[in-house]
């Protein structure tokens, strides 16, 4: 049975230990935040973490200096996607500017190991002892550790706020959205309102049925792929059966293997990730073709589009995003190899090889040198089965915080009919589904979205 946190594990402020101001252009003020929290919040003496933060606000510089205090903006908090995953600098996000324009002060929270905050690498891991340790540590790295972390930086932000201010919004991008269900769940009394863009998470306690149902939406995708650049079916085959009969070092020590090549299927979440997959085979293929080896500057581009080695808490931790109070037990693998489709030694020459997209196997483990390293400790996490529980299906139901969210048809990180699930079963929300855009539709169709969440915010339909 999983266990729901009790009050005593929330009930914390955390300590501002700096901040610094600058301005960015675009008129935007940026202050850089460093606070202290707990590693653990039942045990808030014990091990600490540091957790860096920007705040982004328009500049003001009045002609005449003002004699009253600056005007408190209402703060939105950004959850980033991930797991993993550090936030941007706050210009690189479009809807920084969205958000500023609608009077909104945002906060960008590096998540609990990762960016800036106390952060979690292969070396780092390995320093907290043996594997039974490491994934001690590791299992302090989820959802519902991160919105405590949110949490005890809003009480700070706030402290000297009137009570009416005291409330912020978030946004919440993929994994961020996961987080803000959380967030809903156990915390709706700080919230004023949620956005979620590709983020409802699925109503499981083990992921075994959503990877099934994504490899099936995968499969659509990659036929629409391959329908694209038919081309690149004999290249893939090419590049697939130059790396399973040569032993292929990446330049950072880890294996080129055809698992590894399948994974560049992850380019296929986003609209320009299509153009790059695309380009990568096509440079791989001709360094095959006219030199009968991959070259470092292909190798390397490679290397970067699914950089596992710089991300290894979302490798670790990714089926477990998913649990309360059950094992994933190498779910995404156990799909794969469920379905056919995408084994690559039954693939004839004259069909595509599948791509794979959020699948974290032991193949991915056995590709990157410094998963390697920790695949003990992975191991344990794979099959704990003590997960707290991480949403109060309850509490969701009878929800008053205003929520909006873009559900994405052709998502191939959030399955269709489990996010239109989830969002029913919170209860004031509001959902805009499109097939206008995809997993990244907040980066790549800002206006749209936020636009289409700001008008069920802002309007009526009669």
């Amino acid at each position: 049975m999983a266990k729901i946190q009790s009050k005593h594990e929330t009930d914390f402020e955390a300590e501002l230990l700096s901040g610094s101001a600058h301005q960015v252009p675009g008129k935007i003020n940026v202050t850089e935040y460093w606070f202290k929290v707990p590693l653990d919040y039942r045990n808030i003496a014990g091990e600490s973490l540091r957790i860096f933060a920007r705040s982004a606000e328009p500049l003001n510089k009045p002609i005449v200096a003002e004699s009253d205090p600056p005007k408190q903006l209402p703060w939105l908090l950004f959850l980033q996607g991930g797991p993993g995953g550090a936030c941007a600098p706050v210009r690189q996000g479009s809807w920084t500017s969205f958000f500023l324009d609608k009077g909104y002060k945002l906060l960008f929270m590096d998540q609990r190991g990762t960016g800036l905050s106390t952060t979690i690498t292969t070396e780092t891991l390995i320093k907290r002892g043996d594997p039974q340790a490491q994934a001690d540590y590791l299992k302090h790295f989820r959802a519902d550790n991160i919105i405590r972390d949110a949490e005890a930086i809003r009480k700070v932000l706030t402290k000297y706020y009137p009570t009416i201010n005291k409330k912020w919004s978030i946004l919440g991008q993929s994994f961020g959205g996961f987080c803000s269900i959380h967030y809903l769940s156990f915390y709706p009394e700080s919230l004023r309102e949620v956005f979620a863009t590709g983020g409802m998470a699925p109503m499981v306690r083990q992921p075994d049925a959503l990877y099934a149902k994504l490899l099936q939406k995968a499969i659509e995708m990659n036929k629409a792929y391959y329908a694209k650049f038919p081309e690149d079916i004999a290249r893939v085959h090419q590049i697939v059966e130059h790396v399973s009969t040569n032993k292929i070092k990446t330049t950072n020590g880890g294996l080129l293997t055809p698992y590894r090549i399948q994974n560049l299927g992850m380019l296929l979440l986003s609209l320009d990730g299509w153009e790059t997959l695309h380009n990568l085979f096509l440079r791989a293929s001709t360094d095959l073709s006219t030199t009968g080896e991959i070259l470092r500057p292909t190798m390397m581009a490679i290397e970067q589009q699914v950089p596992f080695d710089n991300a290894i808490l979302y490798a670790i931790i990714h089926e477990a995003c998913y649990l309360s109070g059950s094992a994933s037990n190498w779910s995404a693998e156990r799909a794969l190899a469920a379905n056919q489709s995408f084994n690559i030694s039954q693939t004839p020459k004259d069909q595509p090889i599948m791509l794979t997209v959020e699948n974290i196997t032991h193949g991915t483990f056995a590709a990157y040198e410094s998963l390697q390293k920790i695949l003990p400790a992975a191991e344990i996490i794979a099959s704990y089965d003590q997960w707290p529980k991480l949403y109060d299906e309850v509490q969701l139901a009878k929800n008053t915080v205003p929520v909006y969210a873009s559900i994405y048809v052709d998502d191939l990180a959030i399955d269709f009919e489990m996010a239109v699930r989830r969002a029913k079963s919170i209860g004031n929300c509001k959902t805009y589904i499109t097939n206008q855009s995809w997993h990244g539709g907040l980066k790549e169709h800002c206006d749209e979205v936020l636009g289409a969440l700001f008008a069920l915010r802002d309007d009526v339909m009669a």
